[in-house]
């Protein structure tokens, strides 16, 4: 920013910023004037970079970002960018004002939803035909959940009440992939089906959380599993009188 009127005295121009204000519903953009801060931190802010000229420094406060939002006004959850708007303009030491600018820019947020699969026994991507158990065999699964940046946290969401309605012998283990970080995480799940007479369905849904700094963001999906009954590996008792 170059201020004409410096004097060459100590004084510096000032940058003054105002909220966004927009009349268009069906493009959300969030007032990013509440999310500026200047930045304290460096020494020489503003840096004086010519004559009388000089570049001020802010930081936007990615974690405190509201969520995008849809048409209607409600928050998309699963949002991992959301669009972000401001007005500024220059002021200088003599109280003349700078054309006023609208700055927008699409701010990512800190925290990504995590990325979830579910693998089958021989470490492919579930499907559903590799979703099909039989009863009395143990199965295997195994759930990866992942984010990309090392200082996130990743969480399967209640391991043991995601494997509840699973019947006969079941157990889940979680763990972090790495012991110093915990962006990625791998949950493995033995089954054993108790014996049925006739195929039977259940579903498997998974959530993840994953945060970083003061956002959290959520992902699930939902897979669906079929016991196919098996006579020779779990035969069927018959009840006593039957036929």
């Amino acid at each position: 920013m170059a201020d004409p009127n410096v004097d060459g005295g100590l004084r510096t121009p000032e940058v003054q910023i105002t909220p966004y204000i927009s009349s268009n519903t069906e493009a959300y953009r969030a007032d990013g004037s509440h999310y500026l801060a200047f930045d304290d931190r460096r020494q020489n802010n503003p840096e004086k970079i010519a004559a009388n000229t000089y570049r001020f420094y802010y930081v936007l406060q990615m974690d405190s970002l509201p969520l995008d939002r849809d048409r209607l006004g409600h928050d998309i959850p699963a949002a991992t960018s959301v669009d972000v708007c401001f007005q500024m303009r220059a002021v200088s030491v003599v109280g003349t004002l700078s054309e006023q600018l609208q700055i927008c820019t699409k701010a990512s947020y800190a925290a990504q939803p995590a990325k979830l699969v579910v693998l089958d026994s021989q470490g492919a991507e579930l499907t559903a035909a590799t979703a099909q158990v039989k009863p009395g065999v143990e199965s295997v699964f195994t759930i990866k959940a992942s984010v990309e940046h090392s200082l996130g946290v990743v969480a399967v969401s209640n391991p043991n009440l995601l494997i509840k309605a699973l019947s006969g012998t079941k157990e889940i283990s979680c763990s972090y992939d790495a012991a110093d970080k915990k962006n990625q995480q791998t949950c493995v799940i033995k089954w054993t089906p108790a014996c049925v007479s006739k195929t039977s369905t259940v579903s498997l849904a998974v959530k993840a959380d994953a945060t970083l700094g003061a956002k959290t963001k959520s992902n699930s999906l939902s897979k669906t599993l079929t016991v196919v009954p098996d006579l020779a590996s779990c035969p069927v008792v018959k009840a006593k009188g039957g036929k």
